[in-house]
C-alpha cells in the first residue's frame, strides 16, 4: 500500500510535463496520472469563475484502500500557474477492506490542519514546477469507524513545522529531467495503542533539520536501457549520453521510542536517537557512489530476551560512517574504486561489561575501527557483451586490480592494531599461487597491547593457560617485536613471485 501510496503522490504533485496548468486540465492531468498507476481519482466539481471546487475527493490505490479529501480548490493565477488551496482544517479519511469484509470497509478518519498552506503548480513550456510551503501541518486521529470497544484506545498524531518542497521536470538537453529539494524544520508523530488483556503499544519519532535532494536527468537511450547486469555495455554508452540520478537525504537529529507490553509477557523497550544522519547515492558518466552516516547516537533496549543472560543492551557512538565508490568512464582502462568503513567511539555500558568481564579484567574503553582501502580496477571485455556479466553468487571477470591500504585502525580492550600498504594481482599468472592472481607489494602492521591482553584474557578466566601459551608463540611467528614495549611489527611482502613475512621466504 505504501508503494503505491507513494507512486501516486509523485505523480500528483509533479503531474505530465505535458499538462496544461488551467484548473480543469490540471485536474484530468491528475485523472491520468493516476490512472497509469492502477487507480481512480474522482471527486464532485462544480466551477466558480476559473476555479474548479472539488468536494470528496477519493483517491483509490491498486491495493485496495481509498484516501478520501473533505474538499480542495483549484484555482487559476498569473503566470500559468494553478493554486492548490486545502481548507486550513478538513477531514482526511482512509478505508480499507484489508483483513475484513470488503463491503463495509474500516474507515479512520483524520482530523488535519494546513494553516498558510501555499501549493502551486506552474508550466512553462515543456516544463512543469511544484511548490509547496506550509508553516505548519497537523494530522490526528478524529474517530474510527465503525468504533472500537470503549475500553480500547488508539491514537494517532503527526505534526511538521516549516515544510518546504519543490519539484521541477521537463525536457532539456534533449532528454527530460528531474529536480527537487526537500525541508522539514522539525517532525513529530507518535502512536498510542492500548487494548487491555491484549498489548499496549507506545511509539514516537521526532527529528529535526530534515532535507534532501534528487537530480535526474534521462537522455533518450534511458527509455530502453537494460539492467547493468543483463548488458553492461549498452548501459555504460547509457551513462556516456548523460544519464545522471543524485540523491541525498540529511538530518540533524533523530530520536525513535518503541515501548509495547502483551499479555502475559515481559514489557520491551527500545530507544534509538542519533546526530547528523545522513545519505547520499549518486550516479553518472564517472561513477556510482554511496555513501551513509550517523553522527553520535545511542542504542537502548531493555526487556527479556529468549536464551539470552541479559535483559538491558546499551550501546553509544561517536560516530559511524560508510561510503563506496566506483568509476565507470571509459571502461576500456582501469577504473578507480574506494571502501571506507570508520566506527569511532563504540561503548557498552557497565552492565553488559560486567556479564562479559565478571572480573573487570579488561580495559572498557570505547573502541575504534577505521578501514580506509582503495585502488584500481578494470574488467575482462568479455562482460561489455549482452550476457556477459556473470550470474549472481560469480566472481567478476577482472583484467586488473590493485589494493592500497590508505589506513587500518582497531583499538579497544587495550589493544591497537594499525596497517598499511598495498598489492597489485598480475591476473596473466594465474599458477604461481595456484589460481590466485599472483599479488605483489608490501602490507606492514603493527600491533600493540597484544601480550597485555592475553594476560588480561586469562585473568578474567576467558583463555585458559594452555591456550594463552599458544597464543602467545603464534605473536613470535606473526611479528618482531618493535622497539616500544609490547609492540609488534609485521609486514607480509610478494615480490619475484615469492611470499616473505618478516622477511623470511615463505614460499
Amino acid at each position: 500500500m505504501l508503494r503505491h501510496v507513494l507512486a501516486t503522490a509523485l505523480c500528483l504533485v509533479a503531474g505530465p510535463a505535458l499538462a496544461r496548468t488551467a484548473a480543469d486540465d490540471l485536474w484530468a492531468s491528475w485523472q491520468g496520472s493516476v490512472a497509469a498507476t492502477g487507480g481512480t481519482l474522482d471527486a464532485r466539481s462544480e466551477t466558480a469563475g476559473q476555479a474548479l471546487v472539488l468536494r470528496e475527493v477519493t483517491l483509490r490505490i491498486e491495493s485496495g484502500a481509498t484516501i478520501i479529501l473533505d474538499r480542495m480548490d483549484l484555482i487559476p493565477a498569473e503566470g500559468d500557474t494553478v493554486r492548490i488551496v486545502i481548507p486550513p482544517e478538513a477531514e482526511l479519511a482512509i478505508e480499507s477492506s484489508t483483513g475484513g469484509d470488503p463491503a463495509t470497509p474500516g474507515r479512520a478518519v483524520f482530523a488535519l490542519a494546513v494553516p498558510g498552506l501555499v501549493a502551486e503548480v506552474t508550466e512553462r513550456g515543456r516544463n512543469i514546477g511544484s511548490v509547496i510551503r506550509a508553516p505548519s501541518v497537523s494530522v490526528v486521529l478524529d474517530r474510527l469507524e465503525p468504533a472500537p470497544p470503549a475500553d480500547q484506545k488508539l491514537a494517532i498524531a503527526f505534526a511538521a513545522a516549516d515544510l518546504t518542497f519543490d519539484w521541477a521536470q521537463g525536457q532539456r538537453d534533449g532528454g527530460d529531467f528531474a529536480e527537487s529539494s526537500l525541508s522539514v524544520g522539525t517532525l513529530h508523530a507518535d502512536l498510542q495503542a492500548d487494548f487491555p488483556g491484549q498489548s499496549r503499544s507506545d511509539m514516537a519519532l521526532d527529528l529535526s533539520g530534515l532535507s534532501g535532494g534528487l537530480n535526474a536527468f534521462f537522455p533518450p537511450s534511458a527509455l530502453n536501457a537494460p539492467d547493468p547486469s543483463a548488458d553492461l555495455g549498452r548501459f555504460l554508452a547509457t551513462l556516456e549520453d548523460g544519464l545522471v540520478l543524485d540523491t541525498s537525504l540529511q538530518l540533524d537529529t533523530i530520536s525513535l521510542v518503541f515501548d509495547v507490553e502483551k499479555e502475559a509477557e515481559p514489557p520491551v523497550l527500545f530507544r534509538a536517537s542519533a546526530n547528523t544522519s545522513h545519505a547520499a547515492f549518486d550516479l553518472d558518466r564517472a561513477g556510482a557512489s554511496y555513501g551513509f552516516g550517523l553522527g553520535a547516537g545511542r542504542l537502548f533496549m531493555q526487556g527479556d530476551f529468549p536464551d539470552q543472560p541479559i535483559d538491558e543492551v546499551d550501546l553509544s557512538w561517536q560516530g559511524a560512517r560508510t561510503s563506496t565508490s566506483f568509476g565507470l568512464q571509459d571502461m576500456r582502462g582501469p577504473q578507480p574504486w574506494a571502501f571506507v568503513v570508520r566506527l569511532a567511539g563504540i561503548a557498552l555500558s557497565e552492565k553488559l561489561w560486567a556479564l562479559a568481564d565478571p572480573k573487570a579484567a579488561l580495559p572498557h574503553d570505547p573502541a575504534t575501527l577505521i578501514l580506509d582501502i582503495g585502488g584500481l580496477y578494470a574488467l575482462d571485455p568479455s562482460v561489455m557483451a549482452p550476457g556477459g556479466m556473470p550470474a549472481a553468487g560469480e566472481d567478476l571477470p577482472f583484467s586488473t586490480f590493485s589494493l592500497k591500504l590508505n589506513e587500518l585502525v582497531v583499538q579497544g580492550l587495550g589493544l591497537g592494531f594499525t596497517g598499511t600498504g598495498g598489492l597489485d594481482f598480475d591476473f596473466s599468472d594465474l599458477v604461481t599461487f595456484e589460481g590466485t592472481p599472483a599479488p605483489s607489494g608490501r602490507m606492514d602492521f603493527v600491533t600493540t597491547g597484544a601480550t597485555a591482553l592475553i594476560e588480561r584474557l586469562v585473568a578474567a578466566g576467558l583463555v585458559p593457560m594452555e591456550e594463552a601459551t599458544s597464543m602467545r608463540f603464534g605473536l613470535m611467528f606473526l611479528g618482531r617485536a618493535g622497539a616500544q614495549p609490547d609492540t609488534l611489527e609485521t609486514s607480509i611482502e610478494f615480490k619475484d613471485k615469492q611470499f616473505f613475512l618478516n622477511g623470511q621466504k615463505i614460499r
